[in-house]
């Protein structure tokens, strides 16, 4: 471990215990103690040394915002749901990306294991360019059973 995370993990370390025997006094009174902990680490290293962030051009509003992750709804009709909804995170870039699913009977079935369905719909056209806020959902029924027409 670096002399730096050293210092830093012990920081933590006291801060933590500091915390923790302000909110339960010995002596049952309600004092509460102040811990103050100050953590200044240098660079050991060049390697180590990060060059400061730059302002903004002169006019230019600032973003808070991420960029958007925009891409095409691939068709995921007649595959296996598991299958979709993996084919869906892969293209969107995002392994966190949900899709949502619904018996397509009607039958009101949950989908517990995803790889024992397969997709009969989705609420997303195929080709209709989408993002991370699009909610999609699969029409889904069992392997062994036929899409409703």
């Amino acid at each position: 471990m670096m002399k730096t995370q050293r210092k830093v993990l012990v920081a933590l370390t006291l801060m933590t215990a500091g915390l923790l025997s302000a909110c339960s006094p010995e002596d049952g009174s309600s004092a509460v103690k102040t811990v103050t902990a100050t953590v200044s680490a240098a660079p050991t290293s060049a390697e180590e040394s990060r060059p400061a962030p730059t302002a903004s051009p002169a006019g230019a509003a600032p973003t808070s915002e991420a960029p958007t992750v925009s891409f095409s709804m691939p068709n995921e009709v007649g595959k296996g749901l598991q299958e979709a909804q993996d084919d869906v995170q892969a293209k969107s870039g995002n392994p966190l990306f949900v899709t949502g699913s619904d018996d397509a009977t009607g039958a009101g079935r949950a989908q517990v294991l995803d790889r024992n369905w397969k997709v009969c719909s989705q609420s997303v056209a195929p080709g209709t360019a989408i993002n991370e806020d699009t909610r999609i959902s699969f029409g889904a029924v069992k392997l062994t059973e036929n899409c409703p027409s």
